[in-house]
């Protein structure tokens, strides 16, 4: 048996064949990874040398800014130096980020 196919509307078919190929491409690049941005932000970091009697909440009030809860602010920078709030001394170099997320 042969049979054959007649396209009724090419209007129709085209449409069919344009939405089929968007959706081929769409797979492909969600396969391939072609789809995932990375952000090319880098965090930019003050260094701070800490005096006597520095503590952690006067330079997160001082370089965070108002909008910014000061105590994620401490959180943030005792991340990015790896210290406790018990641990500042006199001469110590910490870094505080421009920018608080």
């Amino acid at each position: 048996m042969n049979r054959r196919m007649v396209i009724k509307s090419k209007f129709r078919f085209t449409v069919f064949l344009i939405i089929l190929m968007v959706a081929a491409v769409t797979m492909l690049n969600t396969v391939l990874g072609f789809n995932i941005s990375n952000g090319n932000t880098e965090k930019n970091y003050i260094q701070v040398e800490i005096s006597s009697g520095d503590t952690l909440w006067d330079i997160a009030s001082t370089y965070a800014g108002d909008e910014v809860d000061t105590r994620d602010a401490i959180h943030q920078i005792c991340t990015i130096n790896d210290i406790n709030a018990g641990d500042l001394v006199d001469g110590m170099i910490i870094d505080v980020p421009e920018d608080f997320n």
